[in-house]
């Protein structure tokens, strides 16, 4: 009896074993990958060389991984790198080739391994890529198209992309020099910074350009607060605009110097504060970039831009709400390489690391 006990104590015990043991073995979705936590950062590089790159930082040490997409694949991007963003565990890579070879690099978001790419011998000069309303299954990529002989513009467009088969499905003409995009319930409103006044918006239902907003000026970014109101940077003007009746309600100007342009507008983690960058080349000092960083907030009634929070401009901002802290890109030169500057919400300096060249764009992971 004493036996056929321990028999059938070990019979029901051996498949609770095995259990134990599976629960134990983590699936490879679980096992920890080399880029699961930490910031990208989109070194451009110089547009002739084609050799933008993407940066791995620590959030919390300066260590660096330098040029992942090489390092997890043996060969370069091949371009200039305009953006890198994440659409349900796989990362897309903006890439805009000087020869003509522009292309969306796609990799496994957590391994940095190629799955593939998209391209399209019509989508020239892309430049920013958003993903659709939730459930969609597709995204969007503005692109400038051809420029004129004297590197002005002609219209360009917004490409929809199925997600699924990586494939740009339709082509939907907008203004002119289509850059930064944002989507706002089932609308993408796309700036038109290449000579244009007016921001198109786009019925992502179906797929058409239903509206064209006179924003009076070269619209350069795009935010929504916390409020759901929706903000455009052009012509040096922030415009607070309803997103269902369209209509601006607030403009401020920025600032009141003749020569400096503001740019690379981000919001913090609470979407109540922007952060901007205001320059301008100085052609008396061989074109070198000159201005201030500055912050306001959206109950503001007037931005003076003359008591900067950060004396000095970068090539690109970044916030990370992980955190509260503000990523500043800075670019010495179009042939070396650039660095990352950390702030708290201050304005007070954290530390900065050593990328590659010319960091302008983050993405917080």
């Amino acid at each position: 009896m004493k036996n056929q006990t321990m028999k059938i104590t070990s019979t029901l015990l051996y498949p609770l074993t095995i259990s134990l043991l599976i629960a134990c073995n983590p699936s490879e979705n679980d096992t920890p990958q080399p880029y699961d936590s930490g910031v990208i950062v989109g070194n451009a590089g110089n547009f002739t060389d084609n050799n933008g790159s993407i940066s791995f930082v620590s959030r919390d040490t300066k260590l660096v991984t330098f040029n992942t997409f090489k390092k997890e694949n043996s060969r370069e991007l091949g371009g200039l790198v305009q953006q890198y963003t994440e659409i349900d565990g796989k990362g897309y890579i903006v890439v805009d080739n000087s020869s003509g070879a522009d292309k969306i690099e796609v990799v496994n978001a957590r391994t940095m391994q190629s799955i593939g790419k998209i391209q399209d011998a019509d989508v020239i000069n892309p430049r920013m890529m958003v993903a659709g309303p939730t459930g969609t299954g597709k995204a969007y990529l503005s692109y400038w198209g051809n420029l004129k002989a004297d590197y002005t513009f002609n219209k360009g467009f917004v490409a929809v992309i199925d997600l699924g088969t990586m494939a740009i499905v339709k082509k939907i003409a907008v203004g002119f020099g289509p850059d930064a995009m944002k989507i706002v319930g089932t609308d993408l409103y796309v700036c038109n910074q290449g000579g244009d006044t007016k921001v198109s918006i786009i019925n992502t239902q179906t797929d058409t350009q239903s509206q064209q907003l006179e924003v009076g000026g070269n619209a350069k970014a795009i935010e929504t607060d916390i409020n759901g109101s929706v903000w455009i940077l052009a012509n040096n003007k922030m415009l607070k605009i309803n997103p269902q009746s369209k209509a601006i309600e607030r403009s401020l100007k920025i600032g009141t110097h003749p020569e400096k342009e503001a740019g690379n507008l981000v919001i913090n983690a609470d979407k109540k504060t922007f952060y901007f960058t205001y320059s301008f080349y100085d052609a008396n000092n061989n074109y070198e970039l000159k201005g201030e960083t500055y912050s306001f907030g959206i109950d503001d009634t007037s931005i003076a831009a003359n008591k900067p929070l950060i004396n000095r401009v970068f090539s690109g901002l970044g916030y990370d709400a992980a955190q509260n802290r503000l990523y500043a890109g800075f670019t010495p030169s179009y042939k070396q390489a650039g660095y990352v500057f950390r702030y708290e919400t201050s304005g007070k300096i954290i530390d900065s690391v050593k990328v590659e060249i010319a960091p302008s764009s983050f993405y917080f992971k």
